[in-house]
């Protein structure tokens, strides 16, 4: 399922979003996943440990780690997500990219409103509140395990 003609996946996120896909992509495959999932960009931003979707979730929980996440995750088992014309990512995963690609140019358009940035490209910011507004039910799940409250977090980012 490609994003919506107006969004382009290669021009509207950041080099910093495609560097935490190939993360999440090597997640999945290292959970045995097919496909990589919502949850697997969740692995990613916890994997590299830096930026501030990093930096907020460990507001909500300093005591978070890929560790817990990736065997929440192992003992859950694989997802089920059906994914048309041998997509590498799920529905949800593009589902959180559209919305980021929104949610960053949305800020663009609107000045006064933004609080990160202004070029219109998607970051790991927008990347986080895609995940938290567009989430999906195993995504929801290992944030709970997590202990953090997505609704705590969408207001940290200004959601």
């Amino acid at each position: 399922m490609p994003l919506p003609a107006r969004y382009n996946v290669d021009t509207d996120i950041s080099t910093e979003i495609k560097d935490f896909l190939v993360i999440a992509e090597r997640e999945a495959r290292d959970l045995r996943c097919f496909t990589t999932s919502a949850e697997h960009i969740v692995l990613a931003i916890l994997t590299t440990r830096k930026g501030p979707a990093y930096k907020v979730l460990c507001n909500h929980n300093p005591n978070i780690t890929v560790a817990s996440a990736r065997s929440f995750l192992t003992d859950l088992g694989p997802a089920g997500e059906v994914v048309i014309d041998n997509e590498k990512y799920t529905p949800s995963v593009t589902r959180v990219l559209t919305k980021a690609v929104e949610i960053a140019i949305s800020e663009s358009e609107n000045p006064g409103t933004t609080r990160y940035d202004a070029t219109g490209h998607a970051h790991t910011w927008h990347l986080l509140a895609g995940l938290l507004t567009e989430p999906d039910d195993r995504t929801v799940a290992l944030l709970e395990h997590l202990d953090i409250d997505p609704e705590a977090v969408l207001v940290e980012l200004g959601k």
